[in-house]
């Protein structure tokens, strides 16, 4: 019984936490700016509630706080590690005029099975005139070796990967197609400080942490179309304007 009550406090702070820090973000996103907004965002959630997770999750689960005590717009808090390949890539079959994605590299997206996946799904958007919109990092970028001191994670294979499936995929994409396909590479001046991954209603995020791997940091799922939502939604679109094309 003790338990229980522990564990049910522990989810309300969750809760309450998300709220405040994705409030924060919101409030001060003007004032700071692109960079210092996600800063915010960042340290509250990520930080704050990384901690927590651990005492609750021992295995894969969800938060879905009372209604009462949900900020308007959140589906869910789960730890990244425990959102499913399946889960992510519906995100994208989901998607009927929008895609969007930022992450250090492609990674996992055109890696083995979900490679055709992900390559079908992005032609079937285009088709339907919607647009895709990929951010991530270049080879030779500044941010490789800064990743690489600070999570010990060499991600230059997996860029160097990324780079070649976009480099066969536009060619076979109509002239008209390339115009709604978009994709940034992060200037090396920039920081990527979270994942990203949405379409045109959901959108789901998790920060990046400076000193290790992020797999166990929390993941929010919540509306596109919720205040946080278009917060963040606007600060991607941001770093996308700050980034150059692929070349």
């Amino acid at each position: 019984m003790g338990s229980n009550r522990t564990r049910a406090a522990t989810l309300v702070l969750i809760a309450v936490l998300a709220w405040i820090g994705l409030g924060l973000f919101t409030k001060y996103y003007d004032a700071f700016g692109s960079q210092g907004a996600v800063g915010v965002f960042a340290s509250l959630v990520a930080v704050g509630l990384v901690g927590t997770f651990g005492a609750v999750f021992g295995g894969r689960q969800t938060v879905a706080p009372p209604a009462g005590e949900r900020m308007p717009g959140l589906i869910r808090v789960v730890a990244k590690q425990d959102v499913t390949p399946g889960e992510w890539l519906k995100l994208m079959s989901d998607a009927r005029s929008e895609f969007f994605l930022a992450g250090h590299s492609l990674g996992k997206w055109c890696g083995g099975t979900h490679r055709d996946s992900f390559e079908a799904n992005m032609i079937r958007i285009l088709k339907r005139h919607g647009t895709v919109t990929l951010l991530m990092l270049g080879p030779g970028s500044q941010n490789l070796e800064r990743l690489k001191r600070a999570t010990q994670r060499d991600y230059t294979k997996a860029v160097a990967e990324s780079r070649e499936f976009l480099h066969a995929l536009i060619p076979h994409l109509t002239p008209e197609q390339k115009t709604r396909f978009r994709v940034s590479v992060l200037s090396d001046h920039a920081t990527l400080p979270y994942t990203l991954v949405g379409n045109e209603r959901t959108i789901v995020t998790a920060a990046y942490l400076s000193t290790r791997d992020s797999d166990e940091v929390p993941c929010l799922e919540m509306l596109r179309d919720c205040q946080e939502g278009i917060s963040i939604y606007d600060d991607f679109c941001a770093l996308v304007k700050q980034s150059r094309a692929l070349s």
